[in-house]
């Protein structure tokens, strides 16, 4: 057997000393070579179940145990140790052995190739994310610039009739830069890599200054400045889903309050609008359909709201949740609009001392009794 196989698989060493120890225990007692047979034989077993060697040392292990011991045991049958009955346990454990090695490298192979798969599929889930993000660029820059002409466009315009047409262009070309921001969270949401530390208040303030410029609303923040441990882009593009559900259940000057606030145990991070609010069966659905249910049963149970959209964004925000072992809770805002709260496990540390904490306009728990 090459050294050099040794030298990777350490188990194949660790077993092949307590072969050569438990055969010289058959060696030197007679009487007792069953125990010691089968010792060497159940420790092959194991070793080989955590440690898959390569299948030609597996079956020179074999021939060679099979040959040394079974050499001893017949050796002991001449003597008149052992009766001749005993024999018939070398083949049938060379045999069982061989049937157990087989499935263990069996379920060895499939493992690998499901290694293989998960790594392809890795590979282009993160070509498709990277052409997402491209395509979403591409189309949101000459609609951000096209938006920007029809504004300037619509200040020069007199002719009503004109400014209704350019006003149908700005609506649609708006539409188009959601959308386009739409598709680069869908595909950043579901992942959970890159961890890091991000100040939650700043994350937020970054966030809702983003939509200062899409929306006409009075926005608010309420945020603490705690350090959370997170995927950064996962939870903006959750806050991101909550923000537009809220812009779209508002009219211009209503209000959008964000919120990521520590209360007792639990971490609330979400947004309260002053708008017409969710629907009954929508919050419904939001509060009791289970995270990991199909995309298209939450659609059909919230299909009753003529502002619901696929519910995919929400259903994605509700995994995330689920994923930091929390949940997506829905209710009525204190302003009288909509409530979305993502609730999940306080794994904070404050990032400022306690006496400067910011002032903020409202607990949280208000916002949750009012829910």
């Amino acid at each position: 057997m090459p050294l050099g196989v040794l030298g990777r698989y350490p188990l194949l060493v660790l077993w092949l000393t307590c072969a050569v120890l438990e055969t010289a225990s058959m060696i030197m007692a007679p009487g007792s070579e069953t125990v010691a047979y089968h010792l060497i034989w159940i420790g092959l077993a194991l070793a080989h179940d955590r440690e898959v060697w390569p299948w030609r040392t597996t079956v020179v292990a074999v021939i060679a145990t099979t040959t040394i011991t079974g050499a001893v045991m017949v050796l002991r049958v001449w003597e008149g140790v052992l009766h001749w009955e005993e024999t018939t346990e070398i083949p049938l454990m060379t045999t069982l052995l061989l049937l157990v090695l087989w499935n263990s490298r069996r379920r060895y192979e499939a493992i690998e190739a499901l290694r293989g798969v998960h790594e392809r599929d890795r590979r282009r889930a993160a070509l498709r994310v990277r052409l997402s993000r491209l395509t979403s660029h591409e189309m949101r820059t000459p609609a951000t610039i096209a938006q920007g002409f029809t504004d300037l466009l619509l200040a020069r315009e007199t002719d009503e009739q004109s400014r209704r047409d350019l006003e149908v262009i700005h609506g649609e070309l708006q539409r188009l830069v959601l959308a386009s921001d739409r598709l680069v969270r869908m595909m950043r949401m579901p992942e959970q890599d890159g961890l890091d530390e991000v100040v939650l208040s700043e994350l937020i303030d970054e966030t809702t200054a983003r939509w200062h410029v899409v929306a006409e609303r009075r926005w608010l923040v309420e945020a603490d400045p705690v350090v959370l441990t997170c995927s950064p882009d996962r939870v903006r593009a959750c806050l991101d889903t909550l923000i537009e559900n809220a812009v779209r259940y508002t009219d211009d000057l209503d209000t959008v309050r964000v919120i990521g606030r520590r209360l007792g145990d639990r971490l609330v991070i979400g947004v309260a609008d002053s708008g017409q609010g969710l629907a009954t069966d929508t919050a419904l659905a939001i509060n009791t359909t289970p995270y990991d249910a199909d995309p298209y049963e939450f659609d059909a149970r919230h299909g009753s709201d003529p502002l619901s959209k696929t519910g995919l964004g929400l259903h994605l925000v509700r995994e995330a949740a689920a994923a930091r072992g929390g949940c997506l809770v829905a209710g009525r805002s204190a302003e009288g609009g909509a409530l979305l709260l993502m609730v999940v496990p306080d794994l904070t540390r404050p990032a400022v001392q306690p006496g400067q904490t910011r002032t903020v306009a409202r607990s949280t728990t208000d916002a949750l009794a009012a829910g």
